[in-house]
């Protein structure tokens, strides 16, 4: 992976994790089971969001030898966010 996405995904997966930790404690908590289920889906937004940095950079990674035009690697970056939403 690029440099710059090392940084941000690291970034995204503290936030994670500090998410689950507070999965953890609303659970612990007895915290009622729609916010629950509000955090549980904003931590699986985030990991699909870092999912699809490193699946990015892998495509630039084994097309970046490959002579693809500027416009087939952004398609195949927009199917990729159509595919994860």
């Amino acid at each position: 992976m690029k440099q710059n996405s090392i940084k941000i995904v690291q970034g995204r997966l503290l936030r994670i994790e500090g998410q689950v930790r507070g999965l953890m404690q609303m659970i612990d908590n007895d915290r009622d089971s729609k916010e629950v289920l509000t955090l549980l889906s904003a931590v699986r937004a985030a990991l699909d969001s870092v999912g699809s940095i490193v699946i990015s950079d892998h495509i630039e990674e084994i097309s970046g030898s490959a002579e693809l035009s500027p416009e087939v690697r952004n398609a195949l970056k927009a199917m990729l966010k159509t595919f994860l939403r």
